[in-house]
């Protein structure tokens, strides 16, 4: 069975310079996404809410960071060289993001969760960062990714300690 003209899928594309239905103001265009939501929220998190915005988007980028990474590290032609250091940043990412997703909820009163999820992504970007600072005069893709690992680093230690 075929497709018809008719039948194909059809997705619409703006054309270039076209604006979408849709625009930020210039107010939420500047701010980012997490930000908006914790502006929009009608109660309190928990958290001082622009060291949890901070740490959210430091781990979200941390995550990208040591995914593209791992991804570099695959295409090497040492690849045998870099497992373990692949390892550590595909579980640097996912440590992240879980941490990220987590933090975006609302936390128990007495944050428990929270800490453990800090403390864990903590260890793992002070992981990737350590393999990561091991390669930087080999590639440096290592040095932007050994970077936004020390800005978690940093973000998730600012965090804990924010905590009542």
């Amino acid at each position: 069975m075929g497709l018809t003209p008719s039948s194909r899928l059809r997705v619409d594309v703006p054309a270039p310079g076209a604006m979408p239905a849709e625009v930020a103001s210039p107010d939420e265009a500047s701010v980012s996404v997490a930000g908006q939501m914790f502006a929009a929220l009608p109660t309190g998190l928990g958290y001082d809410r622009d060291v949890l915005r901070a740490c959210i988007e430091a781990g979200q980028d941390c995550a990208q960071a040591a995914t593209s990474c791992a991804d570099a590290c695959l295409a090497e032609e040492m690849v045998e060289e870099l497992i373990d250091c692949i390892r550590t940043l595909l579980n640097v990412a996912d440590v992240c993001e879980a941490t990220a997703r987590v933090l975006s909820r609302r936390s128990g009163p007495d944050h428990t969760l929270a800490r453990a999820l800090l403390g864990a992504c903590w260890t793992a970007c002070r992981d990737g960062r350590v393999v990561c600072e091991e390669f930087l005069p080999i590639h440096d893709y290592c040095r932007v990714c050994a970077r936004a690992c020390r800005q978690a680093e940093r973000a998730c230690r600012t965090l804990l300690s924010s905590l009542p």
